[in-house]
């Protein structure tokens, strides 16, 4: 062999001993990416509990604070029950017979 390929076989061969190195260096363990997967699990299993009880805000108009959609709409059914009890009722007569009674007196005195 001569000088200059031997030369070279050495140098190829530390190269390639130095990439091999950098690339563990570079590469996470098996414990890194355990520990990884386990946050990333653990932050989705949150997100997840949180989704399960959801927590929907209104904003009424003209108010400056949230306030939670069911709390909301239990304050419009309170109010508009009120309403409701407070109205005035509409009055239960037959306005069909009044009419009719009224229209055969007109004929009445027309032929009288």
């Amino acid at each position: 062999m001569t000088q200059k390929v031997g030369h070279m076989k050495k140098h190829l061969k530390t190269s390639t001993s130095s990439a091999t190195t950098l690339t563990q260096l570079l590469r996470p363990t098996t414990e890194d990416t355990v520990k990884q997967l386990k946050n990333t699990v653990e932050q989705l299993q949150m997100q997840v509990t949180a989704l399960q009880h959801p927590s929907l805000m209104y904003r009424p108009p003209e108010q400056k604070e949230h306030q939670r959609i069911a709390e909301y709409l239990d304050s419009v059914d309170e109010r508009l029950r009120a309403l409701e009890k407070d109205s005035h009722k509409a009055p239960s007569t037959n306005h069909g017979t009044r009419l009719s009674d009224i229209e055969q007196r007109l004929e009445d005195l027309e032929n009288a």
